[in-house]
């Protein structure tokens, strides 16, 4: 793959836009009746582009003053959907990934929290700082709760998959294309 490439030279704005390209053609090919497309490849590119956004999602830290705290917040909102869908395509596509697609939305929870709880904080009188530190404490315990979810879907769709278990049918596969839309919500932290 092209964006491969750009990757490997560090160059993320051009691997980017080439993964995109990738992910869309196959399907528009799908879409148009043009042929069956090549779902490897379009999950390849859609979990490079997860990642890339996993990686921007990583590296935003909750610091002060207000006003860039809550624009880091926006961001990392925006990127942690973004890199969910993302990898929430590799699902759909039954790609070898997807296991690991959904390991790294659960990390991505674990990772929100994480920030959420280490955030830079105010100089506050001990009151105001116990409460703000309870808010943060359950925000971040809510947070990390919502990482437990895709951890039991990619249970539940692994057991699709059971070959010692030949009696098993594959329950999980059916429902690939719900697999955590239900918890995220473009732009919040909390829901």
């Amino acid at each position: 793959m092209i964006g491969k490439s750009f990757l490997d030279r560090q160059d993320r704005e051009n691997a980017y836009v080439n993964f995109n390209q990738a992910e869309q053609q196959h399907i528009r090919l799908v879409s148009a009746g043009g042929g069956p497309g090549n779902s490897y490849y379009a999950a390849e590119a859609a979990f490079a582009l997860a990642t890339m956004k996993r990686e921007d999602f990583v590296a935003i830290k909750f610091v002060l003053p207000d006003a860039k705290f809550k624009a880091d917040q926006k961001t990392k909102s925006t990127l942690l959907v973004d890199a969910t869908k993302a990898f929430e395509h590799v699902i759909q596509y039954q790609s070898e990934r997807m296991f690991e697609s959904a390991y790294w939305i659960g990390q991505m929870y674990e990772d929100l929290a994480e920030a959420w709880k280490n955030q830079e904080r105010p100089k506050l009188d001990p009151i105001k700082m116990a409460v703000l530190e309870k808010d943060v404490a359950l925000m971040s315990s809510t947070l990390l709760q919502k990482s437990f979810i895709p951890y039991k879907k990619a249970i539940e769709l692994s057991a699709g998959f059971d070959s010692l278990n030949s009696g098993q049918k594959n329950v999980g596969v059916q429902n690939k294309g719900r697999f955590c839309t239900h918890y995220c919500r473009r732009g919040k932290l909390n829901g």
